[in-house]
């Protein structure tokens, strides 16, 4: 019976030891910054008024938030009318900031809003943010 308690007990502290490993998992986080480097909150950019035919630049800062590096793997539009520029995969240190470029053309007046999709190690599924704007 004493050896039955031992290999229970061993075993016990074995799946303890392999829990707390797991749960103390160094990774990534993607966090998205607002035009003051402040955390954005539900990932949405407003662009203001553009005029119509007109291109506009924007700028997205983002960091590396987590305690294991970052890639960066591709960032893509769900619109033909905004366009990001990103020449090749990027990789954050902890900590590190970077950003992205893009550009809007407004085709009509009126509301209008793309999303943006980054694609990276920090999650399975991509990072979106809504860009906004007011076509005049």
């Amino acid at each position: 019976m004493t050896m039955i308690k031992q290999m229970l007990s061993a075993f016990m502290i074995t799946v303890g030891l392999i829990a707390f490993s797991t749960s103390a998992k160094a990774e990534p986080i993607l966090q998205i910054l607002d035009r003051n480097f402040n955390y954005l909150q539900g990932y949405a950019y407003d662009l203001g008024v553009i005029p119509v035919g007109q291109t506009t630049s924007f700028e997205m800062d983002y960091l590396n938030d987590g305690d294991f590096p970052l890639v960066v793997y591709h960032v893509r539009s769900s619109s033909h009318r905004t366009r990001m520029d990103q020449a090749a995969e990027q990789v954050l240190h902890p900590g590190a900031p970077s950003y992205f470029t893009g550009t809007v053309t407004t085709h009509q007046p009126g509301h209008g809003r793309s999303r943006i999709d980054i694609f990276s190690n920090a999650s399975d599924r991509p990072t979106s943010i809504e860009i906004r704007w007011f076509g005049e």
